[in-house]
């Protein structure tokens, strides 16, 4: 199985140096959620990581785990609101296999969050256009936040808002590390949640290691990683958003800084993963201590504090 298309060997997140160190080492369970467009649960790369909620009985209509949720036995889709967070648009299932796609399963490709203990909760918050209102994100992330995950994927946003910092908040307390992607803006500011200060913020780079030329830049930027042409997973039926994009089934390429998020965000449940008693912060901290300093020496308005590199975060 092959890594997500993170560049050539010198510029990407040092991944296969991890799995050659790290694949045989224990690692407890570590949720990611994944708050966008929902997933493709049926998906031979990823439906084999979904997180299941072990206090829901399937098809019973009934909540059983008190949580506010009827039968929320893989997610919740806050659009539709009921219990199947069905990808009808592919930017969730493409954000999830970048974060924690199934890895040595002979199968397309491989997450960064290799770990079969590192898992997906879906959370839908953005419709089958991928579009969505702040109020659903922030129904996402708390969501998130009650029910186990310990880390929360945002490849979306837009301005600042009460709402979505006040849940952002929520989550950061109950000790979750939450990364955002820091906006498509062609080197304007980085958009919100990534700008909050309890969010790591991700730019994108190129093959060449240097700043996409798509990607938002500002002081708000803590690290980077790859975002050009990033091969993941697609939907794995027809669907017409998709295919209007041209889009295939099944792995396609997409490029942003939503592709550079959950690199981080996959790194950040392997880091929870390897070692439980770890906190948010603690997290954050060796995230940006083990990136590889591009640009000015020193945190910049680029890359942050670098471009991520999971082999040195697994070993610090």
């Amino acid at each position: 199985t092959k890594l997500i298309g993170t560049g050539s060997r010198d510029s990407d997140i040092d991944w296969e140096e991890a799995w050659n160190g790290f694949s045989t080492a224990i690692f407890s369970t570590a949720v990611i959620a994944i708050v966008d467009s929902g997933i493709d649960e049926t998906h031979p790369d990823l439906r084999g990581k979904i997180w299941l909620n072990a206090n829901e009985i399937p098809g019973n209509k009934k909540d059983d785990d008190g949580n506010g949720f009827v039968d929320d036995t893989w997610g919740w889709d806050f659009v539709r609101k009921d219990n199947a967070p069905h990808d009808k648009y592919g930017h969730g299932t493409h954000v999830s296999g970048i974060a924690a796609a199934e890895t040595n399963n002979g199968k397309g490709i491989a997450g960064v969050g290799f770990s079969n203990s590192v898992r997906i909760m879906p959370i839908q918050a953005l419709n089958d256009q991928g579009i969505g209102f702040t109020s659903d994100i922030a129904r996402g992330i708390r969501y998130a936040a009650d029910n186990g995950a310990k880390v929360i994927n945002l490849s979306l946003g837009g301005g600042n808002s009460a709402t979505m910092k006040d849940a952002v908040d929520y989550a950061f307390n109950k000790g979750l590390v939450i990364v955002a992607a820091a906006g498509n803006n062609n080197g304007g500011a980085v958009i919100y949640p990534a700008a909050y200060e309890n969010v790591i913020a991700v730019s994108a780079t190129n093959f060449n290691d240097n700043i996409a030329s798509f990607s938002s830049i500002g002081p708000e930027v803590d690290v980077a990683a790859p975002g050009e042409n990033v091969f993941s997973t697609f939907p794995s039926y027809k669907f017409a958003i998709g295919t209007k994009y041209g889009r295939a089934k099944y792995y396609d390429v997409g490029s942003g800084t939503s592709m550079a998020a959950p690199q981080v965000a996959g790194l950040a449940g392997l880091l929870f993963s390897q070692n439980n008693t770890r906190n948010n912060s603690a997290v954050r901290n060796i995230i940006e201590a083990t990136a590889n300093d591009l640009g000015t020496a020193g945190k910049d308005n680029y890359f942050g504090y670098g471009r991520i590199n999971v082999f040195n975060a697994l070993s610090y």
